[in-house]
């Protein structure tokens, strides 16, 4: 099933050279995701209020070009057909109103029991009521991201409270914008990829390390020693 959904982006979407922001682009496919949820009965909040949260695991976007209006982006998103027990995957591509593809991107997605902190089986029930679709917006599988043998700076990060989401960690479009913080302002890239190893949490101590090579940049999340989320930004 092929759910559709067409948002008008906020004032606030926008950066400082009048394009929809990175982290705002995820937060689009974020919120038509839940909205796709909710649809079929998996209400995200209430999940995680039971004790069992949908997380994010990876994400890859190819961007064409940044919507530079707050003009109606129609977005489609679907659950992919299933490969594993442990993780499933869903598509997105965003167009104007014009039917103009400003972008496509997958996300891949867990069940993370909170009190345990372990990953849950997805049920067969309960992806059954997304009625996956076999297709995908890359002919690649996503990319497997491993972290350079060395980077090249670092700094402190302080987290906020502000970071935190309704599950009590560091929310999953905040690390896109703890690596902007390290990268030169007005740098275009036409792909994000972003991998999650775990969550942070409010308490810990974050250094965000940047390597660069050519144009690509590689940024680690670290928690102590620790690497938490890998960006790559192209």
């Amino acid at each position: 099933m092929i759910f559709t959904e067409t948002l008008r982006p906020r004032p606030g979407d926008f950066d400082r050279t009048g394009r929809l922001a990175y982290p705002a682009i995820l937060q689009l496919l974020e919120t038509v995701a839940a909205h796709h949820a909710d649809s079929v009965n998996d209400d995200v909040l209430e999940s995680s209020r039971a004790g069992v949260a949908w997380i994010f695991v990876q994400w890859q976007v190819q961007l064409s070009a940044r919507p530079q209006t707050d003009a109606p982006l129609r977005v489609e998103t679907w659950a992919r057909s299933r490969t594993a027990a442990s993780a499933v995957f869903r598509d997105f591509t965003v167009r104007t109103a014009a039917g103009e593809e400003v972008l496509r991107a997958e996300a891949k997605f867990a069940l993370l029991n909170r009190e345990t902190g372990r990953l849950e089986r997805i049920t067969d029930a309960l992806y059954a009521g997304y009625h996956p679709e076999d297709r995908a917006v890359f002919a690649d599988p996503l990319p497997r991201l491993r972290p350079p043998a060395a980077f090249e700076d670092a700094q402190t990060l302080a987290l906020r409270q502000s970071d935190l989401d309704y599950n009590g960690h560091v929310h999953n479009t905040r690390y896109l914008e703890f690596a902007l913080e390290a990268l030169p302002p007005g740098r275009e890239f036409t792909r994000l990829s972003v991998v999650y190893n775990r969550p942070l949490a409010a308490q810990e101590t974050v250094t965000l390390r940047h390597t660069a090579a050519g144009e690509t940049h590689t940024l680690g999340v670290f928690a102590g020693s620790d690497l938490c989320t890998l960006l790559v930004l192209e």
